[in-house]
């Protein structure tokens, strides 16, 4: 599994999230956040995942299972 930043496009904030894929994050993302995959207005759509390269960050770290 893979590290991802996730988080909204146009808010800086992201959360840490580890998952197979950029898709699979931004699922977990949703879950985490109440959030709907598919609703075309606050969905995966609107999210951006980034994969983390270096293990060291001082972000919030969040696994969902």
């Amino acid at each position: 599994m893979a590290t991802y930043l996730v988080g909204v496009r146009w808010e800086k904030e992201r959360i840490q999230i580890e998952a197979k894929n950029g898709t699979d994050a931004k699922r977990k993302y949703c879950r985490l956040k109440g959030r709907r995959y598919n609703d075309p207005w606050c969905g995966g759509s609107i999210l951006t995942a980034e994969i983390v390269r270096s293990s060291n960050s001082n972000l919030i770290q969040s696994q969902l299972g």
